[in-house]
């Protein structure tokens, strides 16, 4: 029983980081309806040049370089969006594009080493459970930052402009918003978040230029568990992922335990918890 216990509880440490990383992909596709598959490469860049610089200025740093990619899958959703293309199935195709490119520029730039950083050390112990201070932080950050941006949408005037634009980008314009600043604005949050996700990482298990797919696909997951209701319920579906990642590297085999994720999410696909609409030819 402790033993299940501690893969619980480092599946949640672990959970909170791809719930981060499904918060960001959530904002996106409530916002603007587009499934951006890049999000793990925000988390990788940030992650990286964060370990690169080190501690304290890899952290800002690494953020800015993960808002700078979001921004650029933005400026490719609004050039899709003034040509006319508005079907989701373009720009998620365009966000696995520049998923793999900045994969490749990880690689190119860094190389193939993983880069880990030692950021909270020490452990908790309770009748034999061990907890990870690091952990704790993660699950901390997450918890706050959701909050933060659920605060901001449903309790301050900025909120109001991102919900009249999700709604209807149309209508929104005819009162005079902003929609194509607002809509790159959420692009550039959605980096934030994931590129934290890709610090807390880095000071977790460390990151590597392949975790990019990985993060992606964990974040898609978590992001389905619950059918998409919000962004709380992305969080909590990360937390779920993480706990099925522990639990199966601590109870099968290593040729066995990295499929369970994946075996879960497909799961989770074959329910019909998420259909991707789009427009109709």
């Amino acid at each position: 029983m402790t033993s299940l216990l501690n893969f619980l509880v480092i599946g949640i440490a672990l959970g909170a980081i791809y719930g981060l990383i499904a918060t960001s992909m959530g904002l996106i596709w409530q916002s603007t309806k587009v499934l951006d598959l890049a999000v793990g490469g925000y988390a990788a860049v940030a992650g990286m040049v964060a370990a690169a610089l080190g501690f304290p200025l890899g952290i800002p740093v690494g953020l800015a370089a993960a808002v700078a990619a979001s921004l650029i899958m933005g400026m490719v959703f609004l050039g899709l969006q003034k040509r006319g293309v508005t079907d989701q199935i373009s720009a998620a195709f365009a966000s696995i594009g520049l998923l793999f490119a900045s994969t490749s520029f990880v690689l190119w730039y860094f190389g193939t080493e993983p880069r880990f950083v030692e950021f909270i050390t020490g452990m908790w112990t309770f009748g034999g459970v061990s907890i990870s201070r690091q952990g704790s932080f993660n699950v901390a950050v997450a918890v706050l930052l959701v909050g933060l941006v659920l605060w901001v949408i449903y309790k301050t005037p900025m909120g109001e402009v991102l919900r009249a634009t999700a709604i209807s980008p149309r209508n929104a314009q005819l009162i005079g918003i902003p929609v194509r600043l607002v809509q790159l604005s959420m692009f550039a949050v959605s980096g934030l978040l994931a590129g934290m996700a890709g610090v807390l990482m880095v000071f977790t298990r460390g990151m590597s230029f392949g975790l990019g797919l990985t993060l992606t696909i964990a974040a898609f997951g978590a992001m389905i568990v619950f059918g998409v209701r919000g962004l709380v319920t992305a969080l909590l579906g990360g937390l779920i992922i993480g706990v099925v990642e522990a639990v199966g590297a601590g109870y099968f085999p290593a040729s066995v335990a990295s499929m369970v994720p994946l075996i879960f999410i497909l799961v989770v696909l074959v329910t019909g918890r998420f259909k991707l609409e789009g427009a109709r030819p």
